[in-house]
């Protein structure tokens, strides 16, 4: 009942985030960097939204909308103006398996327990064909 609030939350804060580095350094409060490092990005958090709608939680009219802020979709990757200032993705490969280990091992976030491996599988499958 919530993927998509909370999608679009995260979409918001990526376009927040963009938006407030540009502005810093046009505005001289930071100085111009070389490249912004993100550990997810607007696509990454695309892939999230898209592995949502296609397991069902968000509807197609919510994806409409959600592309459409986005500013694209899996097809039309290239009008994504906000690719204009993206020199570079960092792809990093690794088992699904494995995520989840971590996720559970590692991180140990009570609301991320029990997440199906099918989940993790998905999320790759997506990566996977978005960027390879």
């Amino acid at each position: 009942a919530y993927a998509f609030a909370y999608q679009w939350g995260m979409l918001k804060t990526r376009q927040f985030q963009l938006s407030l580095a540009q502005h810093d350094t046009l505005r001289g409060r930071n100085k111009p960097c070389q490249f912004y490092l993100w550990d997810r990005s607007m696509m990454g958090d695309y892939v999230f939204a898209l592995w949502t709608h296609l397991t069902g939680s968000i509807s197609k009219e919510e994806t409409e909308v959600y592309e459409d802020e986005f500013g694209g979709n899996l097809n039309k990757l290239e009008s994504l103006s906000f690719l204009s200032v993206v020199d570079c993705f960092i792809y990093l490969n690794d088992e699904p398996a494995n995520c989840k280990y971590r996720v559970e091992n590692c991180r140990k976030n009570k609301s991320e327990s029990n997440i199906p491996l099918e989940y993790y599988e998905g999320i790759d499958d997506i990566h996977f064909n978005m960027f390879v």
